[in-house]
């Protein structure tokens, strides 16, 4: 509870079908609530997305509150 941590590796395969997601899968991602199956209310995720080179650029958070 109040805690944001990462995706674990198979999160992300089954998630993205890879461990290095782009932002664009990402933003995609938790605009359709998907992390709503990994995390309860009150805690939060945070995933880092890549670029085409395959090095990390963004870190994406997403939660939702216990209201």
């Amino acid at each position: 509870m109040f805690t944001v941590s990462p995706l674990t590796p198979q999160q992300l395969l089954e998630s993205f079908a890879t461990t290095t997601p782009t932002r664009q899968q990402t933003l995609t991602w938790a605009e359709h609530s998907r992390y709503s199956q990994y995390r309860a209310r009150w805690e939060g995720v945070c995933i880092v997305s890549h670029n085409t080179q395959g090095h990390p650029d963004h870190i994406l958070f997403a939660g939702f509150s216990g209201d």
